[in-house]
This record gives structure tokens, C-alpha cells and sequence, in this order.
């Protein structure tokens, strides 16, 4: 039995059944443009429908969404009608599928004797009223004869432009399901599977069109955290305050306020990046969002990546768990209904509340940062179910036995470059930097991190390069010009000498030996007369003049591994950066990583690296020796112990 449109709320969802009723009418104003859907749509909509049926089967409870179907009630000659503010191209095409689906059956069960085609508009249909045009009653039994008759289609297309667009779908629609084989189990699934998302404006929102050109212009977004606080703010459900025991002004504060107001806090302070940095990952959730109270609203109804393609998944939840709580007596007890409306709020509020508080204590920040980054099964929502209770000492002890599962297994020989280990423990490492240090300011930034990761991503980056001896050939202008600037203090500047305009050395106060004034020659002459220069004996020469040779890296033993290639040559760096010098030379790297300290953020660890933090005795601040590298190895064994035993290999 189907459900009158006028028991739904504001804010619903409203399966296809419900709306296929001739007591159903719907008005389209003039102001909406007209029906311009064709047969690549119509046939993708069916397509997605029998798709859905195959998921169906695996998840029970699974459902189609289509479009917000914004409506609003209007007289219109004397006749209840709903105004049509948005949807209108899926509520006729629907109509249309119906249709197409009662003119099949029509053909399958009619005697020889009667005509090929169905005349009137079905009985499950309802009706569409257009401003600029005949209503449904009129149009819609003339689909039938188009499939027929040619001269039917040339008068259907003549008539009007949206009806050559209803014809076009109504037979491509036609030719689409008479060539399926289950047609009774799409229409079921159209009809009791598959919803509109029901929305009915407040009175005190603007004109109807202006909530319509809002809708196109995409300044209404209704997404499912919008939805759902229409659904917990609606006035059925929240009057004032059950609390009537204070005479004060809070007796007058209602519940909806209330909400409202800690909605929109709750989305302020997960405007605050680094809040927001510290508990999503788009890589790891795959989700976008316009508001960002709606990721704790997925969480609490368990949505996940695979849900991704269900735009309304979390809404829909909220939906099912409120009509159940109307079939058992919320109906007609309005008491029912607020404490449904408290108690869902209040598991947001309180997910929130326990977050909060994980962002301002830095050892479980630092620790659960961590992990929502590399393991599977921990999410906020499980937290929430495992530290509560715990007091601080022992939240650290639970969070530290997490990371140890995460991390406990792995192997020095699996710290290779390009082996996911390997970043792993660098991030790890980076972690734990900050949060040993006594600062009690000092926190890793996961803001900054997740923004590199989405929009440069995190490269693992050698530390002295794999090719110190090459350089490729549309960057040897850029080393010359670094390497200058290294050795005199300042770049090199062009200067117009005898009508050409060449490089040349800027004026510095800095002495330079012979051997630095004989480079920094070659070098201009890179620069000036390229094609006169054999480039790999300057770039030899400098390899020679910083001694990059000296203290240098070598195989293991087993003759095939590069020790380049392990960790202890290896920092996280985003790849703008790394991929702006490419092989560059250590002394380079050096210098374009610290000055870009305030511009671009470089994780601790690797500020360190290319200071040099870890090396006792500096005796080649121009090259990353091995030394170098067998200390960082050290701090990077004792940074992560607690957690992971790495050892030396040979």
C-alpha cells in the first residue's frame, strides 16, 4: 500500500512506489528549463538499476538514491499540486520508464484483435502539470503510437521541443527493457528500492525561484550532513526543551537551538586544518567534503570507501533508523521523537567531544595520527569504543601496543627505496622526533603532511644521489648557477659585454682561492658557451672540488644492493621539491631544503639530515658520506625501538 506524499516529512526519503499514484500531481513552472534528458541518459539510468539489482542481492538493505526531489505545495486551479523546484528531468524520466514498461506489458498480454499500443496513461502513473504545456493525462498515452506509427512520431516530434526529448527517451527506454530478461525484477527494484531524496523548504526560505536558481548555481549543495540536520531539525520533532523545570531563560532555549548552535561550532573547529589534518586522510577514505560534520556522521553509520558511489548512504541510515523509531509509537508521541533527535545527536557530539580532547593531548595525537594513517581496522569510531575508560598512562600504553602490531614485523632488509616499509619508518621516525622533544608546542603536522600527500605526494628521496657524477641536460644551466652561488655567496647576474649579454660573476666581498676562481670560470662557461664546453669534465671538477668521492657508499656484501639504496640515504621530501633539483649534488639539496624551510614544509627529520644533526665530526659538510649515513642509522634505530627492533645488515 503506498504512502500519501503529505505523511512524509520535510526531509525524506521517498521510494519511486510511493510517487506512482494518480493522486499524485506535480507542477513544473515556467522559470525551469524543459525537459532536455535524451536516450544516452535514459539508457545509463536503466543500465545503473539492473547493475543495482546484482548488489542487491549481496546487501540486503542496500538501496538506489536519485536526485533531491525539492518540492513545494501549490494550488493550482483550485487542485493540490506539489511545485516542482528541482528534479524535474528524473521525475518525468521516471514516468517515462513506467510507461515504457506498462507498453511492453500491454503487448504481452493484449488479443490479436486489439491495437499494438497502450492509449491511456497507466494507472500507477502520476500526473505532471507543465506551465507551458499540456498536462501529463494528455501527452503521455501518445508515447505508445510513436512506436508504431510515423506519422504519430512526426506530429509528437513537431509539436513541441520537449516532446521530441519525451519521445526520444520513451524509445530508447522501450527498446532498452524489452531486450532485458528479468523486467519484474526491475520494476520492483524501481519501485520499492529505489527513493527520491524528499525535500520540502521551509516556509521561511526564499521564493521558489530563487531556491531554484540557488540549487543550479550550486550555492545548495544537499549533501547528506545538510539533509540529515533538516532531519533532526525538523519542528515535528523538536519542540521546546523537555526540561521544564528551570524558570530561567534556559527554560526557554529548545533543543533544536541547542543543536544548531553545536553543529555549527562542531564545523568551525573542523574548519581549523590542522584539526581536520589529524583525523582524515582523502587518500585512505577516497570522500570529499563540502561539510565536514558529515565524515563524523559516515563514521557513525559506518560508511567506508566501498561506499563511495552511494551518495546518500548516511542519510538513507538516518532515515531507517527514524521511520523505525516512528512504527514504534513516535507517530504520535512527540517525546519519542526528541529523544530519538538527543540520543543521535548526542553520539556525534560526544565522538567529537573525545576528539577534541585526543588533538590537545600531543602523545596520543602524535601516536593515533599514526595509526589512522597505516592501519585498516582502527578508525576514530573504535577508538572511541577502546580509550574512553583508560586513563592517560594507559591510553599511551594502548596506542604504543597498536603502532607496535602495525610495525613490529619489520625487517631491516626491508628498508629499500621503493619498498612501502621504508616510508613507513621514516614517517614513524618524523612522528616520534617531535614528540620527544620538550617543547610541549612541538607536534608533527599531519595537516601538512596529508595536503603534500594529496596534492604533491611524498617521494623517497636519496639523500647523496644515486648519479652524483650526471646531470641531465636541461638542468646543467640550473647546477652551474647553484654551484656558483654555493662557492662565491651569490648567483651569477648577466651583464651586456660587448653587445652580448653573458653571465658573469656578481661582485662579492667574498676572497676566492684559485682553484674556487678556475671553477667558477668553467662554470660561466656552461653557462655562456655551452656548446664549446665539455660539460661532464666541469661537473667532474666539481664532484673533485667538494671531494663528493671521499668517505663514499658501496655495495653490501652480497655484491647486488647498493647501499645508496637503504634507508640511512634516505629522507621524506615532497616532490615538487626533491623533483626541482632531481640528482643535484648534496651541498645544492642542502641549500634549497633550508631556504625553503618557511615556504614549504620539511619534516624534521630531514631538516636534520641536511643539517647534519646526526654526524659527531663533520669532516665533509659537502657531501653525504657514509659516516653520515651510518649515524642517522643510529638515531633512526634508537628514535623507534620501543616499537619496532631494526639491526645492521651487511
Amino acid at each position: 500500500m503506498t504512502k500519501s506524499l503529505k505523511q512524509y516529512e520535510s526531509v525524506d526519503l521517498l521510494p519511486v512506489g510511493d510517487l506512482l499514484s494518480p493522486d499524485n500531481r506535480f507542477y513544473v513552472p515556467a522559470y525551469q528549463r524543459g525537459y532536455r534528458w535524451g536516450a544516452e541518459q535514459v539508457i545509463q539510468l536503466i543500465e545503473d538499476l539492473v547493475e543495482f539489482e546484482g548488489r542487491k542481492e549481496d546487501n540486503k538493505s542496500a538501496f538506489y538514491c536519485l536526485q533531491p526531489l525539492v518540492v513545494k505545495p501549490i494550488q493550482v486551479e483550485d487542485s493540490d499540486y506539489f511545485e516542482v523546484i528541482d528534479g524535474q528531468q528524473r521525475l518525468t524520466t521516471i514516468l517515462l520508464i513506467n510507461q515504457a514498461l506498462r507498453q511492453i506489458q500491454y503487448e504481452e498480454e493484449r488479443d490479436e484483435d486489439q491495437k499494438k499500443y497502450f492509449t491511456r496513461a497507466a494507472k500507477d502513473a502520476f500526473e505532471i502539470k507543465y506551465e507551458t504545456r499540456e498536462d501529463s493525462s494528455e501527452w503521455l498515452p501518445k508515447m505508445g503510437r510513436t512506436l508504431f506509427d510515423l506519422e504519430a512520431y512526426a506530429e509528437m516530434d513537431n509539436a513541441n521541443c520537449d516532446y521530441s526529448h519525451f519521445d526520444e527517451v520513451f524509445k530508447a527506454a522501450y527498446n532498452k527493457l524489452e531486450g532485458l530478461g528479468d523486467r519484474d525484477s526491475l520494476k520492483k527494484n524501481l519501485r520499492q528500492n529505489t527513493y527520491f531524496i524528499w525535500y520540502l523548504p521551509s516556509e521561511s526560505d526564499s521564493n521558489n525561484v530563487d531556491i531554484f536558481d540557488r540549487l543550479n548555481a550550486g550555492k545548495i549543495r544537499l549533501n547528506n550532513a545538510e539533509l540529515v540536520k533538516a532531519l533532526f531539525l525538523q519542528r515535528s520533532n523538536v519542540p521546546r526543551s523537555k526540561d521544564t523545570s528551570h524558570n530561567s531563560a534556559m527554560s526557554e532555549f529548545s533543543v533544536r537551538q541547542k543543536i544548531a548552535q553545536e553543529w555549527d561550532m562542531i564545523e568551525r573547529r573542523l574548519h581549523d586544518d590542522n584539526f581536520w589534518g589529524f583525523i582524515y586522510r582523502k587518500k585512505k577514505h577516497g570522500l570529499e567534503y563540502d561539510s565536514r560534520i558529515e565524515y563524523l556522521l559516515d563514521l557513525m553509520q559506518g560508511k567506508t570507501k566501498n561506499d563511495k558511489e552511494v551518495r546518500d548512504f548516511t542519510f538513507g541510515k538516518y532515515v531507517k533508523s527514524y521511520r523505525d523509531m516512528l512504527d514504534n509509537g513516535g507517530k504520535d508521541d512527540v517525546s519519542k521523537r526528541v529523544d530519538w533527535v538527543v540520543d543521535e545527536w548526542d553520539k556525534v557530539k560526544r565522538l567529537f567531544d573525545l576528539i577534541t580532547e585526543w588533538y590537545e593531548e600531543r602523545e596520543v595525537y602524535h601516536r593515533m595520527g599514526f595509526i589512522l594513517e597505516y592501519s585498516d581496522t582502527h578508525t576514530l569510531k573504535s577508538f572511541e569504543q577502546e580509550l574512553p575508560s583508560l586513563l592517560h598512562s594507559d591510553r599511551i600504553a594502548k596506542l604504543d601496543d597498536i603502532i607496535r602490531k602495525i610495525v613490529g614485523g619489520i625487517k631491516s632488509t626491508q628498508l629499500f627505496y621503493k619498498k612501502n616499509y621504508l616510508s613507513e619508518i621514516l614517517f614513524l621516525y618524523n612522528i616520534l622526533l617531535e614528540d620527544r622533544r620538550h617543547n610541549a608546542t612541538a607536534r608533527f603536522s599531519f595537516m601538512n603532511y596529508t595536503n603534500i600527500e594529496q596534492e604533491k605526494g611524498w617521494d623517497q628521496e636519496h639523500i647523496a644521489s644515486r648519479t652524483d657524477h650526471e646531470i641531465e641536460d636541461k638542468k646543467k644551466n640550473e647546477l652551474a648557477k647553484d654551484v656558483i652561488e654555493l662557492i662565491t655567496g651569490k648567483p651569477p647576474v648577466q651583464k651586456l659585454v660587448q653587445d652580448e649579454l653573458i653571465y658573469v660573476l656578481a661582485e662579492s666581498t667574498e676572497a676566492l682561492d684559485d682553484a674556487e676562481t678556475d671553477l667558477c670560470q668553467d662554470l660561466l662557461s656552461v653557462l655562456n658557451k655551452p656548446e664549446e664546453v665539455n660539460a661532464e669534465e666541469v661537473f667532474t671538477k666539481i664532484n673533485q672540488h667538494f671531494k663528493t668521492d671521499v668517505d663514499s657508499f658501496r655495495m653490501f656484501k652480497d655484491g647486488k644492493t647498493d647501499e645508496k639504496d637503504f634507508i640511512w640515504n634516505f629522507a621524506l621530501l615532497n616532490s615538487s621539491t626533491n623533483r626541482s633539483y632531481g640528482n643535484s649534488l648534496y651541498p645544492v639539496k642542502r641549500r634549497r631544503i633550508l631556504a625553503d624551510e618557511f615556504e614549504v614544509y620539511t619534516p624534521v627529520g630531514t631538516r636534520n639530515v641536511f643539517e647534519k644533526a646526526y654526524s659527531r665530526k663533520i669532516d665533509h659538510f659537502f657531501a653525504w658520506t657514509r659516516t653520515d649515513a651510518k649515524a642517522y642509522w643510529e638515531d633512526i634505530k634508537n628514535v623507534v625501538k620501543d616499537y619496532v627492533t631494526l639491526t645492521d645488515i651487511e
